[in-house]
């Protein structure tokens, strides 16, 4: 992924992703990122680099902790969809 730094756009859905790689912080111009249907129970810490990302889909995965830095990195976020997760709480 560290090579393809004009995308805007990613859509990951309906795969079987566990994790994405730590170079998805290198993605600087990426403002759409479509993770829902996989298998992801994390997050990579350096998700919070893109700073430009305004829609974060992330529904239907295995997720049980939504961590705070990632989340609060992602100054320019506008819409973030976590349904069917397996959240037990959210950051403050």
């Amino acid at each position: 992924l560290s090579n393809l730094t004009s995308v805007t756009a990613l859509d990951a859905t309906h795969n079987r992703l566990k994790t994405l790689p730590r170079t998805v912080g290198q993605l600087a111009r990426l403002k759409a990122l479509y993770l829902s249907h996989n298998e992801m129970d994390s997050l990579p810490p350096s998700l919070s680099i893109c700073s430009a990302l305004s829609l974060l889909h992330l529904s239907q995965n295995r997720l049980r902790v939504l961590p705070g830095e990632v989340v609060g990195g992602l100054t320019a976020l506008k819409e973030l969809c976590l349904s069917d997760n397996e959240l037990q709480c959210l950051p403050e």
